[in-house]
This record gives structure tokens, C-alpha cells and sequence, in this order.
């Protein structure tokens, strides 16, 4: 199991977050989740993934459905974790 944790923000628009765990070889993915961010203010994010530990698997943010340019989405305080059974 893995979790993602990060503090984001939108400046000037809204966007949406999505956290991507694909296959390398399949390129398929595994498991997403998706964030929407829309406050100025630094806000909390988590997103948990529970994938099989036989996966060759990458982690990948994608910022999408932006309301409106010019803008920007800030993260900080990324952390991955993984929890060791």
C-alpha cells in the first residue's frame, strides 16, 4: 500500500489533481485518483493506493480541467509512503 501526501493550490483558476499509478510495461493503470484544488490557500491532499507488490509501477501527477489560463497549481510538501506488511 502506498500513500501520496502534499499541501497544493490553484492561483487564478481551478484545477484538478489527478495521482497515476500505471503499469511501466502495460502502461494500463492500476489505480488513479483524482483531487480537485481551488483555494489560494494551502490545502492538504492524500491519495491511497493499494497495489500488488509484483507490479512494476511509477507514480504520475497530471494537472487537468484548468478553468482558465493564465494560472497555476502549486505543490509542496510532497511525501510518497509505503507501508511495509
Amino acid at each position: 500500500m502506498f500513500r501520496v501526501a502534499c499541501e497544493a493550490r490553484a492561483i487564478n483558476a481551478k484545477h484538478t489533481l489527478r495521482f497515476v499509478m500505471p503499469n511501466r510495461e502495460t502502461v494500463k493503470w492500476i489505480k488513479h485518483e483524482i483531487r480537485q484544488v481551488s483555494s489560494q490557500d494551502w490545502c492538504r491532499l492524500e491519495a491511497h493506493f493499494e497495489i500488488s507488490p509484483l507490479d512494476d509501477a511509477e507514480l504520475l501527477l497530471g494537472d487537468e480541467d484548468v478553468s482558465k489560463t493564465p494560472s497555476s497549481l502549486q505543490i509542496r510538501r510532497f511525501m510518497l509512503y509505503q507501508k511495509l506488511f
